[in-house]
Order: C-alpha cells, then structure tokens, then sequence
C-alpha cells in the first residue's frame, strides 16, 4: 500500500485485531470514495461528498437488480423448453 493514510488505516485495524478480509475490504471502500471525490484527502471532505457517494452506491446497486430482473425476463422469454425454470435470483442485501 503506497498511500500513508490507507497504511495508517490498515494498521490501525490491525491493532484492533480486525481480520485480513475485513481490513481488505474497508480499505477497497476508502479507495472507491477517493476515487469518487477526485483523490481529495478524506479528511478535506465534507457530509455531501458522502451523501453524494452513498447516492451514487445505492443508483449502481438499484441499476445493477434492473440488469438481473431484465435478463431474467428475457431468459423466460427466450427458453423454448417448457421444463427450464428460471434461474434462483441472489439480489445483494441493503
């Protein structure tokens, strides 16, 4: 990890003897939110670059279950076999 705030994070959690994925996984998060609000410090932010991420999160999540449910239908539309069921869909809980 190049950057000194994300290995201070990291470290941090590991003081706390936070697991490895979940160390990994927070850090993925911190990244995506930096990306988001053009590599600012997150310290430089302020509550609407937040409330402006958590939007465009919960917009992605919202389009991404319109892609499945489409592509459901359109799989019961297109299966000529009567016996195919359509498969078990696995949305991500919110």
């Amino acid at each position: 990890m190049k950057s000194p705030f994300l290995s201070a994070v990291a470290e941090n959690m590991r003081l706390k003897f936070y697991a490895e994925k979940t160390i990994k996984s927070y850090i993925h998060w911190i990244k995506s939110y930096i990306y988001f609000i053009n590599k600012q410090h997150p310290f430089s932010c302020h509550n609407t670059e937040v409330e402006s991420f958590l939007s465009y999160l919960a917009k992605k999540i919202s389009d991404s279950h319109k892609l499945i449910l489409a592509i459901s239908i359109n799989y019961d539309k297109t299966s000529n076999n009567a016996a195919t069921t359509t498969p078990p869909l696995s949305f991500p809980k919110q």
